[in-house]
């Protein structure tokens, strides 16, 4: 039953350990949000004030960062875009 718990609260960072990725973002889940998005409403993400709002733009703004060709210098050249190093996977 602990490795379930675990699972369901640390799988995100769980994975990314054993793969050797950066994890990028906790998103998490706020039962209003799910019963929404399960009724295919989205607009609870927009309030800002929400946990998982906040979490999510931070996760957006780092995949920008990581993606942007004016912030990806020659230092990231041995690694792919995962963050591993090349040759490691």
């Amino acid at each position: 039953m602990e490795l379930i718990h675990q699972q369901l609260m640390q799988g995100g960072e769980l994975t990314a350990q054993k793969e050797g990725l950066r994890l990028l973002a906790k998103l998490p889940l706020e039962l209003e949000v799910v019963k929404e998005g399960d009724a295919g409403d989205v607009s609870l993400l927009d309030n800002k004030a929400l946990l998982i709002t906040q979490e999510f733009n931070k996760m957006v703004a780092e995949i920008v960062k990581l993606t942007d060709p004016k912030t990806f210098s020659a230092a990231h050249s041995d690694k792919d875009y995962a963050g591993k190093k090349s040759g490691t996977g």
